[in-house]
């Protein structure tokens, strides 16, 4: 043997002795302890905190970190990172090998065909890859056919098969065709905000008018608009605009009538893709002929415009309609060919490769550049790739490829040292109460741990966070108490001092340029408490300034994102205005950039814009679902006489109250949740809208029901905001708003929403039929007879009045104390109903009398209730008493 060759064998062996020792030293080390809670107990909406502890030894960045949270009512959230992605966001220090963490391919000697085939079961994946020759490359094209065969079920919900090219966990392509077997049943049309009432007619022209609409997970969908048709010429065109990819998708019907509809799918329009639910834009043009549509403007989410030249501003809106289609099962035997017009990436199929080449491997090919391809699967099916053709140029003119490979990838080592790293990196909240587990998984390893959501107080943020050293500061503490009275402050503020208050605010000097971490933990009056930690720059310069700027517009980013997920029926409400914030950071950073511009001015402006940013929006507070009987004071027959046309004698008033009482108690059950929702600054918080769902659950079919709605004082029906529901008709009736509903044969729900925050106390509603149904005669009694009585049978009657009275008269003044001051039985059924769900979804006995009182329930009505409920398990004593 040739001494070169042994020399090759030798240094082929110590590579592979290299690698072997590499792998087989991978280690994770637990940290003592390796995962603990910073608390055993969160309030609602708290970011979930804690930490992991741990180190890493030549670890493959294939691993993942898997955070989990069980809870009561069926809560199961997971969340899952790479390793890398993990240290990343939570700013560690870590090296990695290659340095950029970047995973490399490999191809399998002997693997390269013009055609692979794949049979993949639910939550498979295959990897193949292509191979690039050559230097200085510039893709000109690339395309393949899939094939594909299931047996399986549509779905309303996922695609079955999905495309990441490159293997960088962004999806290229999704199967979404529809000319197999269309699913149609998993929407009906749907409009956000449109109200047939306070109506005008506009003429359509070329320019279009357009809706704000949410929809689901699609690959096709049907645009229709209601339209006045005034001189019949076929010149109608829907359009789906879809402001993530920024792409317009547009449709002609037909037929044109008064409701004229048409389809965009992903089988004609290959690059036709929603791919999970969100906001999109319906609009209408017309190209010819002469139309008009109707149009409201009381609670606008469309516009008439250009989008291009649209300014953000919501005017009017129409009736324009979407419905969404599910995904039936690949069933493909021609063909989907993969090209640029399926891409359903941003920008161009060949940019995105000639990007990754660029940045991967700089253009460099001669050894040979790797593109990879994912196929994942939804479903059980076999799918074939083929007919490849990617082109491109190099070095001495055009070339292409025409084969595919299976490829082996080799992820990056990853080294890093004993580290404690936050979990508020996974954003784990929820505001639900009750008990809860939280686990983390990594590598092998998995621990758990046990907290309540419960009523603690909340340390939401800390103003200003960027200081002047050695002058004197005042920070403000915006608090959230959930059910008692902040009585201590204690600030620990990172610099070995430590202070306690009885307010929100303390004055501090940091001494020293440099960073701090301030915490504070907050004791109610009950003992509960809760904490946070701020980051605290002490340092006045450009730099920090910049840093100061950036987080803000980080900030107004990310609650951008917030607003756009909210429903736009009532997003309004929150008072969003960032325009201002935005224009000012700008101009701030360009005074930074220039020399003799004073450094105290500008953090004095910047310290302004800080503190009226807002940083998120919540849910401030939730109201538990619960039953509802009518308090008979606020019951006003005259709405139901204006809805339903009926006569009303004034003189009739207290009967029909205890009419409509009773039927409601024998026909319909009423019940009310909700939430408030808030801004939150760095040192307040603003309540700024109250969402209320009215459940209207019925005993048996029930023809021409009306709700009324009182409006709580100070508040009319403009500024309130109602979400469409195509069953019900909305009345302004000034003091209140009705709701008619033709029929109610099963559970129905009113959804609205008032400016700022409303206690339960202050909600006050009640359904009936038209008063003629009551059956109230002119002598003011309920009867359902048409005979009179006879006299001995109304002398009976009189007599067990009299006893009836005798011995009520007994029993409330042997209930006193023990009845408590309730005006009447359902009141007592309605509080201790509460109890029971309260308990129920785990909330502690001093949060729900909190709640009660907040809800204008006094202590002694509250004991009395506890005290029932304790007695009579079931609350068998009530439901007895109701029914006597």
């Amino acid at each position: 043997m040739r001494k070169k060759e042994v020399g090759l064998i030798l240094l082929v062996t110590l590579v592979v002795l290299i690698l072997v020792s590499q792998t087989s030293n991978a280690t994770i080390t637990q940290g003592n302890p390796f995962f603990n809670l910073s608390s055993t107990s969160f309030g609602p909406g708290q970011t979930i905190d804690g930490f992991v502890n741990f180190s890493l030894i030549n670890q493959p960045n294939n691993i993942y970190i898997i955070g989990k949270l069980y809870g009561p009512r069926g809560i199961n959230i997971s969340k899952t990172m790479t390793i890398s992605d993990f240290l990343t966001k939570s700013n560690e220090q870590f090296t990695c090998n290659p340095t950029n963490c970047l995973t490399t391919y490999s191809d399998v000697p002997g693997s390269e065909s013009t055609e692979k085939i794949a049979n993949l079961n639910p939550g498979n994946e295959s990897l193949y890859g292509i191979k690039i020759y050559g230097n200085n490359v510039k893709i000109v094209s690339l395309n393949f056919l899939i094939t594909g065969s299931s047996s399986d079920e549509a779905s309303c919900s996922d695609s079955p098969l999905k495309l990441d090219l490159l293997n960088d966990n962004s999806i290229d392509w999704e199967y979404a065709a529809r000319d197999i077997e269309p699913l149609n049943n998993c929407s009906d049309f749907i409009n956000t905000c449109y109200f047939n009432s306070n109506t005008q007619n506009f003429y359509l022209d070329n320019t279009p008018r357009c809706e704000k609409i949410k929809i689901g997970k699609t690959g096709k969908v049907d645009l229709s608009a209601s339209i006045n048709i005034i001189s019949p010429e076929e010149g109608i065109e829907l359009s789906l605009y879809d402001p993530l990819t920024q792409r317009e998708y547009s449709c002609s019907p037909p037929d044109i009538d008064g409701w004229t509809e048409c389809s965009i799918s992903a089988t004609e329009t290959p690059q036709f893709f929603i791919n999970e639910s969100r906001y999109v834009y319906v609009c209408i043009r017309a190209t010819r002929g002469s139309y008009s549509i109707k149009s409201e403007a009381d609670h606008p989410c469309g516009f008439f415009g250009n989008l291009g030249e649209w300014n953000g501003n919501f005017t009017f809106d129409y009736p324009l309609y979407i419905k969404y289609y599910g995904f039936p099962s690949m069933n493909e035997p021609e063909g989907i060919q993969f090209d640029n017009t399926a891409y359903a990436g941003q920008g161009s199929l060949e940019n995105y490769i000639q990007s990754y080449i660029n940045s991967r491997y700089q253009g460099n090919c001669v050894s040979g550049c790797v593109i990879p391809l994912k196929f994942i699967s939804n479903g059980n099916q076999q799918i074939t790739i083929s007919q490849l053709l990617l082109s491109y140029n190099v070095t001495g003119g055009l070339t292409s490829q025409d084969h595919f490979f299976d490829i082996t990838p080799h992820h990056a080592i990853i080294n890093m040292s004993q580290t404690t790293v936050p979990l508020t990196t996974f954003n784990f909240t929820t505001n639900t109460a009750g008990a809860y587990s939280f686990s983390i998984s990594l590598g092998g390893i998995s621990k758990s741990a046990q907290f309540t959501i419960a009523q603690v107080p909340i340390v939401q943020g800390i103003w200003p966070q960027l200081v002047m050293p050695n002058i004197p500061t005042t920070f403000h503490a915006n608090i959230r108490e959930l059910s008692n009275p902040i009585q201590q402050y204690i600030w620990s503020w990172g610099d070995n001092y430590q202070e306690t208050t009885f307010t929100p605010d303390a004055n501090h000097t940091y001494t020293q340029i440099g960073t701090y971490t301030l915490t504070l933990k907050i004791i109610d009056t009950a003992g509960l408490q809760g904490s946070n930690s701020f980051t605290i720059t002490s340092n006045l310069s450009k730099e920090t300034l910049n840093e100061s700027i950036n987080k803000i517009f980080s900030r107004i980013n990310n609650i951008t994102i917030q607003y756009n997920s909210l429903e736009q029926w009532y997003a309004d409400m929150i008072g969003l205005n960032l325009t201002s914030a935005t224009t000012n950071l700008n101009s701030l950073r360009q005074q930074l950039q220039i020399p003799t511009t004073p450094l105290q001015t500008i953090k004095a402006q910047l310290d302004d814009i800080d503190r009226n940013t807002p940083a998120s929006i919540i849910d401030s507070y939730t109201f538990l679902e619960s039953s509802i009987c009518p308090n008979l004071e606020n019951i006003d027959p005259n709405y139901i006489k204006q809805l339903a046309s009926s006569r009303y004698n004034e003189d009739q008033k207290e009967e029909i109250q205890n009419a409509i009482d009773l039927w409601q108690q024998k026909n319909l059950e009423l019940k009310i949740g909700g939430s408030v929702k808030g801004l939150v600054y760095q040192d307040r918080q603003e309540d700024k809208a109250t969402i209320l769902n009215i459940k209207l659950i019925p005993n048996n079919t029930l023809n021409n029901i009306y709700l009324i709605f009182n409006l709580p004082s100070n508040i009319n029906f403009n500024s309130v905001r109602i979400k469409e529901n195509p069953d019900v008709e909305v009345t302004n009736l000034d003091d209140a708003i009705g709701f008619a509903f033709s029929t109610i044969d099963a559970e129905q729900t009113v959804t609205l929403a008032l400016p700022g925050k409303h206690e339960l106390s202050e909600i006050n509603f009640y359904a009936s039929p038209a008063l003629e149904k009551l059956q109230i005669n002119e002598t003011g009694l309920i009867t359902n007879v048409k005979k009179p009585f006879p006299i001995k049978t109304v002398l009976l009657i009189l007599i067990v009045i009299v006893v009836i009275i005798a011995l009520l008269f007994i029993w409330k003044d042997k209930g006193k104390g023990k009845q408590g001051s309730f005006k009447n039985s359902s009141d007592l059924y309605n509080i201790t109903n509460f109890i029971n769900i309260s308990q129920a979804g785990g909330l502690p006995k001093e949060a729900i009398n909190q709640q009660l009182e907040n809800s204008g329930w006094t202590k002694k009505q509250i004991d009395f209730a506890w005290k029932n409920l304790k007695e009579s398990p079931g609350n068998q004593d009530f439901k007895d008493l109701l029914e006597k």
